[in-house]
């Protein structure tokens, strides 16, 4: 009887030590866009009529193991004149993907109705929602949201991020010339200022003449379009680097989830080079 005893004992321990080791949090995934501005265009309106507006909050909580979120949206205003809403959507059917550099959750609906204690009943349609998070082998380890949707059948909704991290692949040119340098290291830091129309970029790792060097433009023209937004040269943008640069054109469009594509011409020490960007846009970058 002792040996029989004994293993019952001996397994009761493994089971509670299982149990105390498992983790009931580790399939939970909490995502947050803590600062973004929504580009809010009426559904009957032309292109290009939107408003802008600051300041709004996108609140994710994942379950991977029941494949529902629990959505929050906060300060989320539709007109000047709109009281900002607080919306929360709960246990919304979610799906997640993954490749070899992030896990992408994401939340697709054709309608979703609040259920926040105040603003119970508002609905959104047409709702896409992606939260994407690098792992371990994308360098820059980045994470954000994306957020499309319409508001009551009359507002379509678009959020973005202040801060846009790309990265992908540069191709320089001397202008006139023949040469031609494919490049993968290049990193693009952009930040916006949407109240003002305007953003900064920075790249950083630019081979250019032989010699790795970081640029910094202040001042672009920024503007939102349907699906992303461009870049223009404009009248005041100023140029920076590690050596004396000249920027004589300058030109980007994008779509915020797929593609940023950059085209600018630079002279540095009286030669000039086309620089080509073909990036693929983290949703954040630090």
């Amino acid at each position: 009887m002792k040996p029989l005893r004994l293993c019952i004992l001996t397994s009761l321990i493994l089971t509670l030590a299982g149990c105390r080791n498992s983790d009931p949090f580790e399939n939970i995934v909490t995502a947050d866009m803590p600062r973004a501005f929504n580009y809010v265009t009426s559904v009957d309106a032309r292109s290009g009529s939107g408003s802008v507006f600051d300041d709004v909050t996108y609140s994710i909580v994942f379950d991977d193991t029941r494949r529902t979120a629990n959505l929050t949206i906060s300060n989320l205003r539709v007109s000047e004149d709109a009281t900002p809403l607080t919306l929360t959507f709960s246990d919304v059917e979610m799906t997640y993907t993954s490749d070899n550099h992030e896990k992408e959750r994401m939340i697709k609906a054709d309608v979703l109705i609040s259920d926040d204690p105040v603003n119970s009943g508002t609905a959104i349609t047409d709702v896409e929602i992606v939260y994407t998070k690098s792992n371990d082998l994308d360098p820059n380890g980045t994470s954000g949201i994306y957020a499309s949707y319409v508001v009551d059948g009359r507002y379509q909704v678009m959020a973005y991020p202040y801060r846009i991290l790309a990265d992908g692949t540069t191709r320089v040119d001397v202008v006139g010339g023949e040469s031609e340098q494919i490049d993968y290291s290049p990193v693009y830091r952009l930040s916006i200022r949407p109240s003002q129309g305007r953003a900064d970029l920075t790249v950083d790792g630019l081979s250019i003449g032989g010699c790795r060097m970081s640029l910094s433009f202040h001042g672009l023209v920024f503007s939102l379009t349907d699906d992303g937004y461009t870049l223009d040269m404009g009248d005041s943008v100023s140029c920076n680097g590690d050596v004396a640069v000249d920027l004589l054109s300058f030109s980007a469009t994008a779509r915020l989830r797929d593609e940023l594509r950059i085209e600018m011409v630079v002279c540095v020490d009286d030669v000039s080079y086309r620089v080509s960007g073909f990036l693929t846009p983290n949703l954040t970058g630090s």
